[in-house]
């Protein structure tokens, strides 16, 4: 039957006038009386009859409203999970919230009883959508819940989605929970679940208001599970039942009215007929009251076709009904709409014409195969023709509205998918790229989790390490990467967690290991990320092992040449001291200034040789350090008095600010005054004269601070970070000529550090500069 559109207003009600035939006899007034009785109980009969009909017929009615409603909702729904199927597949189990979460907040806005999206790889819910008010679902282990454990492992063994509930939800409140199973690789390797959680309680709500508002009462009962029921009223009695189209379950909805029967009308007819005197007029006042209730009840029938076809007209998806030959016999606005015509245009279409060509005989097959039986449906993904030529996927849904022997109508749902299947594509072609470049990066990068299991690498880790890149996933990095200091890395990974921040990087020198067994040096970068509430580490790893072998020879170049040259030049000096002293006899102005000249370079050079050869110690571990706990304060005033003669050569004045001598730490006394010497040396050299250059000694944060401050031109911020580089010397074309080894400042470093501290600098171009050294402060009380 089609249907019936009416967008204006609803439909009168049309009068119908039914035949009554009263036998009236003259005889007797025993025949009259039996007579009447006669006919007052066959019209009470057909009245009952007549009204049994209409109220089934109108308890089916308002019972398929509420089944619609039902229906849609769960549908309109449920559908939602596919999509985010499609996308972990794609990831290969790899979940960016980023990327999801938008498009998630979108759909949550159309759906209006989905309370929450939730994914669980490994059957643990790891990711909830939205989270405010789901955070109790957060960590889910299914296979936990007693409750739901045995519905979910049906789920993942028939491998197809399934709708469970209603349930008791870990965050609160009764659900329905439609799951779906997540298959990842060609080898359909189980992955986890997609559940979409929808608000039972909302849901339940509205549907029984709506049915409270029909006058019936409903029930939903489990056919699968001995006729449970599900929720609604228990004790309704099935005067209808009608089967629910919900995936993978088999739900039947049961109706009854809520108002009883009345049998007044019947005992009024049994009463007059009975009541010879009433006979005639309570005959006539019951076919009155009979009319009019006739007509309430067609009026009634009529506005619940009104009301349907508004539905019909104001569904979003696109709606058709058609026969078995594809001719439109009805369709909604949405369906213009998705196919880009006009009413009058998709009036002249035939709806396989507008199926795309390689559609049309796949969709006449599944008409032809449906047997037409009301309540089947098929549903899959296809392809129709937009006015413009194009293209476009959607979701059809096929169901037969009635059946006959030979033939049916057919009701056709029509959802558009274009913008799913865009989005899809746009999500692996972006999962491509990201792979082309991570496989064209040199350095080896490797994803672990906090126990140290490799989960994904690069091909370079493999060239790396010279493993075949399939043998890195699942792999313990202990396998591929020692540290020298600790033996492992995970002692900074167990770090890292507790007390860095996720932002932080750590750079760290250690051992790669060779798939033969090989040890060669490695810098390794680790830093740590948050990938939903699990934390991962990506470790960067670079072979250095040509850049050590330069290192290598350049270290053995320069201590090699340090220690050739110091054996002539201690005879050069020697020799022009000799001359200095007379013992070779008077000479010239001229030639004792040449005699001064060498021996000052000669001096400066014997300087660069001793630096060379202390950086040569500290980096072989071979010079000696003599440490105690002594007071600060003596040492620099011993050094100062070491270098005032240099300081009044520049005309420079020094100042120690500073008395305190209950600071006291654990240094080399003669290390540290040399260090001091370096700071204090550069100050004089890079101060103008008549200049003041200060010592500060003080506590800062239980370190004993010493704080040289000079008046000179400061030092650029863009070098501050290189002054303590081997050979690395600021230009200061500005200043008079000064000279150095370039080592001074490397060298103090490297005995600041081995003293267990720190030194540094603050400088502002143009208004001097501060070093200062930091050392760990002992309590005196303890010295």
């Amino acid at each position: 039957m089609p249907l019936i559109r009416d967008t204006q207003t609803p439909p009168q009600a049309q009068y119908w006038q039914p035949k009554q035939y009263l036998l009236i006899s003259i005889m007797a007034p025993m025949i009259l009386f039996l007579a009447l009785v006669c006919a007052t109980e066959l019209t009470a009969h057909q009245e009952q009859l007549h009204e049994d009909t209409l109220r089934q017929e109108h308890l089916v009615d308002k019972a398929n409203q509420v089944r619609t409603l039902l229906e849609y909702e769960l549908n309109s729904t449920l559908h939602l999970a596919t999509a985010l199927v499609s996308y972990i597949q794609s990831k290969h189990g790899i979940l960016i919230p980023e990327e999801i979460d938008p498009w998630l907040s979108n759909l949550q806005e159309r759906a209006h009883y989905m309370r929450n999206i939730g994914i669980a790889p490994g059957n643990k819910i790891t990711y909830v959508y939205p989270l405010a008010g789901n955070e109790a679902a957060i960590g889910l282990h299914y296979p936990d819940n007693k409750e739901q454990w045995p519905a979910i492992q049906k789920v993942i063994y028939s491998k197809r989605p399934l709708l469970a509930g209603p349930v008791h939800l870990q965050q609160g409140g009764l659900g329905l929970i439609y799951r779906v199973p997540v298959f990842l690789n060609d080898n359909e390797d189980y992955w986890g679940l997609v559940s979409t959680v929808l608000n039972f309680d909302e849901l339940y709500k509205v549907l029984h208001s709506r049915a409270q508002y029909l006058g019936i009462n409903i029930a939903i009962k489990d056919a699968d599970n001995n006729g449970k029921i599900l929720f609604g009223d228990k004790d309704v009695i099935a005067n209808t039942e009608t089967n629910l189209n919900v995936p993978g379950r088999n739900w039947q909805m049961i109706a009854s009215q809520i108002a009883p029967v009345s049998h007044s009308v019947l005992g009024t007819i049994r009463i007059a007929g009975w009541s010879i005197a009433l006979i005639i007029s309570l005959l006539f006042n019951s076919f009155l009251r009979s009319l009019a209730q006739q007509n309430k009840t067609l009026h009634q029938l009529n506005e619940s076709k009104y009301r349907f076809s508004q539905a019909f007209n104001s569904a979003p998806q696109g709606i058709a009904l058609i026969n078995h030959i594809g001719v439109l016999i009805d369709f909604n606005d949405s369906l213009c709409s998705t196919l880009g015509y006009t009413r009058a245009e998709l009036e002249e279409q035939n709806f396989f014409t507008i199926a795309a060509p390689n559609q049309r005989e796949r969709l006449g097959n599944i008409i032809e195969g449906i047997y037409p039986k009301p309540g089947t449906n098929h549903q899959y993904e296809s392809m129709l023709l937009h006015k413009s030529g194009q293209s476009i996927n959607v979701i059809i849904s096929l169901a037969p509205t009635h059946a006959t022997i030979y033939e049916s109508d057919w009701i056709v749902q029509i959802i558009d998918i274009s913008h799913r299947i865009a989005f899809e594509h746009l999500l692996q072609e972006e999962a491509s790229y990201n792979q082309s470049i991570l496989n064209a990066v040199v350095d080896g990068i490797m994803i672990i989790d906090v126990n140290g299991n490799i989960r994904s690498a690069n091909p370079a880790t493999a060239t790396i390490f010279g493993y075949p890149l399939d043998q890195f996933p699942h792999q313990h990095v202990n396998q591929f990467i020692k540290d020298p200091e600790t033996g492992s890395i995970m002692r900074h990974i167990k770090y890292h967690t507790v007390k860095i921040d996720l932002n932080t990087e750590i750079n760290h020198d250690v051992l790669g290991i060779k798939s033969n067994g090989q040890q060669f040096p490695l810098e390794l970068q680790l830093a740590c990320i948050q990938r939903k509430n699990e934390k991962l580490f990506i470790a960067v790893v670079r072979d250095i092992s040509e850049r050590k072998r330069l290192d290598q020879m350049k270290h053995d170049f320069i201590s090699n040449i340090s220690h050739e040259l110091r054996t002539p030049l201690t005879s050069i000096l020697g020799s022009l001291r000799l001359m200095q002293s007379g013992a070779l006899g008077t000479f010239s102005e001229p030639v004792e200034k040449i005699i001064r000249i060498a021996d000052q370079n000669g001096h400066k050079l014997g300087l660069l040789i001793d630096d060379l050869l202390d950086m040569d110690k500290l980096l072989a571990g071979k010079m000696q350090f003599d440490f105690k706990i002594q007071p600060i304060y003596p040492l620099v005033v011993q050094a100062i008095e070491n270098i005032a003669a240099l300081a009044q050569q520049h005309e420079i004045s020094i100042e120690l600010l500073s008395q305190d001598e209950k600071l006291i730490a654990n240094v080399d006394s003669l290390r540290l005054q040399q260090i001091l010497a370096n700071l204090l040396s550069n100050a004089i050299k890079f101060s103008p004269a008549r200049s003041l250059v200060s010592v500060k000694i003080h506590n800062a944060n239980h370190k004993v601070r010493i704080e040289v401050i000079d008046q000179g031109t400061g030092i650029p911020q863009e070098e501050q970070g290189l002054l303590f580089q081997k050979f690395y010397q600021v230009d200061r074309s500005n200043s008079r000529p000064t000279g150095g080894t370039g080592l001074g400042l490397a060298l103090s470093k490297e005995l600041v550090s081995l003293m267990r501290g720190d030194i540094g600098v603050s400088s502002e171009y143009g208004k001097g500069s501060c070093f200062f050294i930091e050392l760990p402060l002992v309590d005196h009380h303890r010295s």
